[in-house]
């Protein structure tokens, strides 16, 4: 299955500041996208939200957080999310929200997606990569503007595996001529996984690999979507 891409930033932390308006139950916000990323939403369209109907839970685990909506009377929709300061000062958004798809036989299914966002000036062409001891995922930035820049793929299969029952992971990408990073800490990611309901919509969000170093409730994923040895990288002057 191909790559969902995004070409425009994702603004917003995933819409808190409008958990009454719908915005917030409808996933972070792509406004211009190649490939339409339609995000699961606890408000589907001609829904009337009175006030006090939708409902926003959001529950610490550590330096992870479990962001759930529900419309009264329907089912929680979740989603999960840190951030963590750069070395240089900057700052790193994940989110990782459930999107809409298709399987392989047409039906409508769900899927998880990792959303990084990133400082407005970063460099583009330098992409983002994922990385745990030694090891790596890169992938494109797919689009910056006044608020920052922003990453979009597929949070299953090797990613998974890869930061599965870590302690850190580093996010690494190119900004003014220098390579920035930062410390994702994972302490409490799989406890908020494991904290969204089975009969939630959008759940799991995340399929976890059964033992760790291995991906077998993992789903097939691109061709792409490969891990290799982190590259030493020096900072230019």
């Amino acid at each position: 299955m191909k790559q969902i891409l995004i070409a425009a930033l994702l603004t917003g932390s995933a819409s808190l500041a409008h958990a009454q308006i719908a915005p917030a139950a409808n996933g972070p916000s792509v406004p211009n996208s190649q490939s339409r990323v339609n995000f699961v939403s606890a408000v589907q369209p001609g829904d009337k939200v009175a006030p006090g109907d939708l409902v926003r839970t959001i529950r610490p685990f550590n330096h992870w957080s479990l962001i759930c909506d529900q419309l009264l009377g329907r089912k929680r929709v979740c989603q999960l999310q840190t951030s963590a300061r750069t070395d240089q000062g900057g700052t790193v958004t994940w989110d990782i929200a459930p999107v809409k798809a298709t399987g392989p036989k047409g039906e409508a299914i769900e899927r998880p997606m990792s959303l990084l966002r990133l400082p407005r000036d970063a460099q583009p062409e330098g992409g983002v990569s994922i990385g745990v001891e030694g090891l790596e995922r890169a992938t494109r930035i797919d689009g910056c503007d006044a608020a920052g820049c922003a990453s979009g793929s597929l949070f299953e299969g090797k990613l998974v595996e890869l930061v599965a029952g870590t302690s850190t992971v580093t996010v690494s990408f190119d900004r003014g001529g220098k390579r920035e990073r930062a410390i994702i800490a994972m302490a409490g990611f799989k406890e908020a996984v494991e904290a969204i309901g089975t009969k939630d919509a959008g759940a799991p969000v995340v399929v976890m690999p059964r033992e760790p170093g291995t991906a077998t409730a993992q789903p097939v994923t691109a061709k792409a979507d490969k891990i290799r040895p982190a590259k030493a990288i020096t900072s230019k002057p």
